[in-house]
């Protein structure tokens, strides 16, 4: 994870850890889990999770041998935290979780941008929207109620473009030239 869409954490491995927490609402889980969601050290995730709990951010508690971390939704700054994660950090959080069940993907990513930006290339601010190129045949109806749900959630426009897989192997367009050379970040492999 890019920290840079949003520069005002002290490390990559900081956001990435508050991204899981924040954003996933996945519960409690052990340092070992989510330092794996987080793409982290267990022993990042472990000094992440020292520094925020004496702050209020997180709980842990000790169950046998595990020590096992959450959001403390009771903390003033969680919601706040959570909308500003989700907005800047979350999109290909958010979006994963929307496309899990839709069926007929065969791949998915964000392009453009936003993964231009996520991936280290220069701002000139913040990405105003976010490009989803999906191949394969899901249901269209369907791929637009996901955009507009994923919108309402991130506070971001989020524009799809759906290919099937042979028009995304043959087709030369300047259009398909462009996102191909250029940044992406997968969602569905």
């Amino acid at each position: 994870m890019n920290q840079r869409l949003l520069p005002i954490f002290r490390s990559d491995e900081q956001a990435a850890v508050l991204t899981v927490l924040f954003v996933l609402h996945a519960g409690a889980m052990s340092l070992t889990e989510l330092a794996d969601r987080a793409g982290v050290s267990v022993a990042h995730a472990h000094k992440e999770i020292e520094r925020l709990e004496p702050a209020g951010l997180v709980h842990s508690e000790r169950v046998g041998r595990n020590r096992m971390v959450r959001a403390n939704p009771d903390s003033p700054y969680a919601e706040d935290l959570r909308r500003l994660l989700t907005k800047a950090l979350g999109p290909p959080v958010v979006l994963r979780r929307a496309l899990a069940d839709l069926p007929g993907v065969d791949r998915a990513f964000v392009y453009g941008s936003w993964a231009e930006a996520a991936s280290g290339g220069e701002l000139a601010g913040p990405p105003a929207d976010i490009d989803l190129m999906i191949i394969g045949k899901p249901d269209i109806g369907r791929v637009y109620e996901i955009a507009r749900a994923v919108e309402n959630e991130l506070g971001l426009p989020v524009n799809p473009t759906v290919l099937e897989s042979d028009e995304w192997e043959a087709a030369d367009s300047g259009f398909l030239r462009s996102v191909r050379s250029k940044p992406t970040i997968e969602l569905v492999p």
